[in-house]
């Protein structure tokens, strides 16, 4: 790959980086583990309900004393984390002798992919692109070393990326498939437990070690979610599939979301983008079929394939996973198609067009992603500007009483129609006045527009927590009464 073209992606990739300090907090940033918590306890590092992520709890409890610094903090270790994946990605790569060529473009494929946008950008992703870091460094370990070794360093690295996130207990068998699928296995004895078992056998054992513990350790009920919540498990089939699809769809495709789902919407760049990334697509397609059609071959792809949806395997069963999920699986699918490219003769006038098409889009789709993330963030500042106006005294303890509009659109963590996803019952206030004020935030959600009168219930029912100022919100109103 010329330097110029080097030079040009790691450029794009830099102002993507220094733009993402500038996006705020929004919607679920203001509910994280790695959120300030001014009341953190060694209890928050024990798993509770469906979660178990003691490492960002304790980067929580840090900030706590040290604010100012979130979500600052966290982009940067999200941009660390997110650039040693694709790092350690070209270093498996190279381990698995593909050409310098190819690793080098499977690398900036990684990094400016707008599969692994809505991880770069967003505050909250610190658990995703932990647990995918360690991950790719488990079958790092495991490739690069023999014997006892190759066991503990893979342990040990799947284990961090499960305190990272719980999806990160995948890796305890991806890990083992993955290095089986390079190893060019036999048909004849892939079942035999003798020759090829005890990698799953230990992976297996670790992660009911791991399940034993959380079971016993949980600090109160086994799950905390309701049948219902999006981070249930689903079994169904139609959901399964529907995951699996937008998945591999993100991470396979460039077609332009945000152009299909968000106002102002624009089918003509929708499938402009997804023309651009048809060739290259078609391309890698040809490529495997030419790879399977060596018998040797379609084990190989197979385990591959195995890897890659046991990585994929915790998020197909929510209810409805973002487009946040799909980094999850993208290093390994970039490295399994430079896998394929490797094996043919991938030269030529129409791989270079089809490259440029992609990485054309691809950056496209990252600014468009970037600038829309960018706005909602801003969102917040339009009610604390209101409130700021209005408020002749600092609050301190505050009443929000929030019609609730049922007509919000909303977009993985791109997009909102409403600035109330991103002002998020007050928390956009606090953080905007570096959390000296309002100390308390007591949050009132109504279906219907409040009457006088039950303002004045509401305020009555308050008046034991010494509230000074009520804060009325609907749709982009915010009215400030102080008492």
């Amino acid at each position: 790959m010329k330097k110029t073209y080097q030079l040009l992606l790691i450029s794009f990739y830099v102002c993507l980086v220094v733009g993402t300090f500038f996006i705020r907090p929004a919607d679920d940033d203001w509910w994280s583990a790695a959120y300030p918590r001014f009341n953190f306890s060694i209890t928050d590092l024990l798993p509770s309900g469906a979660f178990w992520r003691p490492i960002e709890n304790t980067l929580g409890g840090i900030l706590a004393y040290m604010p100012i610094l979130f979500p600052y903090v966290n982009h940067f270790l999200v941009i660390t984390l997110f650039t040693l994946s694709a790092w350690i990605s070209c270093k498996i790569m190279r381990i698995c002798r593909i050409k310098e060529t190819i690793r080098e473009i499977a690398f900036f494929v990684i990094l400016l992919s707008p599969a692994g946008m809505a991880t770069l950008f967003s505050v909250d992703a610190i658990n995703q692109a932990g647990a995918t870091l360690f991950g790719l460094l488990s079958i790092y370990a495991y490739l690069k070393n023999n014997g006892w070794k190759r066991y503990v360093y893979w342990i040990l690295c799947t284990t961090v990326a499960v305190f990272f996130k719980e999806s990160g207990i995948a890796y305890f068998i991806a890990t083992p498939l993955f290095a089986l699928a390079l190893s060019k296995p036999d048909w004849k004895y892939l079942l035999s437990i003798k020759k090829y078992g005890a990698p799953f056998i230990i992976g297996i054992l670790s992660a009911c070690v791991y399940l034993f513990f959380r079971i016993i350790l949980n600090n109160g009920e086994i799950s905390s979610v309701d049948d219902d919540s999006n981070y249930a498990m689903h079994f169904s089939i139609v959901n399964i599939i529907k995951n699996a699809g937008l998945l591999t769809g993100s991470v396979f495709s460039t077609i332009d979301p945000l152009a299909i789902f968000c106002p102002p919407r624009n089918p003509l760049i929708a499938a402009i983008t997804l023309l651009a990334g048809l060739p290259i697509l078609i391309l890698t397609i040809s490529a495997l079929i030419k790879e399977l059609r060596h018998n040797e071959n379609i084990l190989k792809y197979v385990l591959l394939i195995l890897a890659i949806v046991c990585v994929m395997s915790p998020h197909l069963l929510m209810g409805h996973c973002g487009e946040m999920h799909a980094y999850s699986i993208l290093p390994l699918c970039i490295i399994s198609v430079a896998l394929i490219f490797d094996s043919v003769l991938a030269t030529g006038k129409i791989y270079f067009i089809s490259l440029a098409l992609y990485f054309i889009a691809a950056m496209g789709i990252d600014i468009h992603k970037f600038t829309t993330m960018y706005r909602y963030s801003l969102l917040g500042e339009i009610y604390a500007t209101q409130i700021d106006k209005q408020s002749t005294r600092i609050p301190q303890n505050v009443l929000i009483i929030e019609s609730q509009n049922n007509n919000i659109i909303v977009y993985s963590v791109f997009y909102s129609s409403s600035p109330k996803r991103s002002f998020q019952q007050g928390e956009y206030y606090r953080w905007k006045h570096h959390y000296h004020y309002p100390q308390k935030i007591y949050y009132e959600p109504l279906n219907e527009v409040p009457t006088d009168i039950e303002i004045e219930e509401y305020i009555k029912s308050y008046r034991q927590n010494s509230i000074d100022c009520v804060w009325l919100i609907n749709d982009t109103i915010v009215n400030v009464i102080e008492l």
